[in-house]
């Protein structure tokens, strides 16, 4: 996350499984709130709550990339 907070490499999906175990665990929104991290920062992550749920966010991030695109084809 702090490299692609800092932009020392590009964006890619970040996928948090479970969004009741990580709102129990870390609470995003306060962090934020208090200036802990940046509002903005709150975009790089995503819930999911199953393995296709996830595959189809990693394919909809790439679906513009080409050279992703042939290695999704093989």
């Amino acid at each position: 996350l702090t490299l692609i907070q800092t932009q020392k490499m590009p964006k890619i999906p970040v996928l948090l499984f479970g969004r009741e175990y990580w709102e129990k665990l870390i609470n995003f929104q306060f962090l934020a709130e208090q200036g802990m991290i940046a509002e903005e920062d709150l975009q790089i992550f995503e819930f999911v709550e199953s393995a296709n749920e996830a595959w189809e966010r990693i394919t909809h991030f790439y679906a513009d990339k080409e050279e992703w695109t042939a290695v999704v084809e093989k």
